[in-house]
Order: structure tokens, then sequence, then C-alpha cells
């Protein structure tokens, strides 16, 4: 095991996780977050085991993407149906980088190699795509309502669909 709690305090209920080049862990700890309840977190774990709680008072923290330089992290916070945006330099509440239209809400994300944010939006059919700004470009038709995690390798963007029990490759935007 390499993680199972924060100082004596246990994890909720990690979800999704990513690496940075330098070997730092950062991962989702949404638990039973909810709107009405946001006690979710996130979690970073560095190389050398020192561990820290980089955001929190979350509902429901899920998906999770670095920034090419590594120094933003985007949070997909399903139940607000936002994606966050946290400096990883500094500290303080992850502020809102774009709202989704449509509901359930942001599932797993991925960067490409151009800064482009894909955003899984399950329930709503596509794979969104969000440039720097926080503007949404329109989105990716995924295969069936339930797109749910999604990761660039090769200049390809790979999706698992729910609907259609799925992994489909699109063209980045």
């Amino acid at each position: 095991m390499l993680i199972d709690r924060i100082g004596s305090a246990p994890l909720h209920g990690p979800n999704d996780l990513v690496f940075n080049r330098e070997g730092t862990l950062i991962f989702t700890d949404p638990g039973g977050s909810t709107v009405q309840t946001p006690t979710g977190r996130v979690v970073r774990r560095a190389a050398d085991g020192e561990s820290d709680v980089i955001a929190v008072g979350l509902a429901y923290p899920n998906g999770l993407a670095l920034s090419p330089d590594e120094s933003l992290l985007y949070v997909a916070e399903t139940h607000t149906n936002r994606i966050l945006r946290l400096s990883l330099a500094g500290r303080g509440r992850p502020g809102v980088f774009c709202t989704l239209p449509g509901r359930p809400g942001p599932d797993g994300l991925a960067v490409g190699p151009d800064g482009v944010l894909y955003v899984a939006h399950h329930g709503n059919g596509a794979v969104v795509a969000i440039d720097r700004d926080g503007r949404i470009l329109g989105g990716l038709p995924a295969g069936g309502n339930g797109p749910t995690n999604c990761t660039i390798a090769d200049d390809v963007l790979y999706v698992t669909e729910d609907d259609s029990a799925s992994v489909y490759r699109l063209r980045l935007w």
C-alpha cells in the first residue's frame, strides 16, 4: 500500500490520479462528497513520501490533468458541473476554469500538447474541448452518452464509454 491516510485521517475514497514528471502523485479523494456536503479534496504525495492536501471543500472532485508545463492542475468537480484550475506553485482554493452546459457532470480529463483540455462529459455523449482561457471550443462525439475517462497518446485522444462498453479513438481538436 502506498497511502491510506493523511496524517491520522483516513482517505475518503480515492478516485482518479495523475503523476508529474518528477514522480509526484496527485489524486482526488471525493468519498461521498456532495454539493450539500462538499468534503472532497485533492491530495499530493511527493516521490519522497511527503503528503499534503492541496484542495479541500470540493463537491465530488473527479478527473485530473496537468497543464503541459505541469504548473497548473485541472480538476473535474462533477456535482457542480465545473472544471477547477489550481496553481501548483502556491496555495489557495482552486478557481473556476469553466462551467459545462448540461448535466450530470465532468469525469475524466486530458490535456493535449497545445494546452487544450479534453473533458469526458458523462451523460452528454461528448468529450468537450476547452481552450487555455476556459472557452468551450466544442464537443467530440464519444460513441454514446457515457464517456468516463480519456487520455492522449501520440496525438490521439482515447475515450472510455460506458453505454457501449467500448474504447474510442478520436482526433484531437
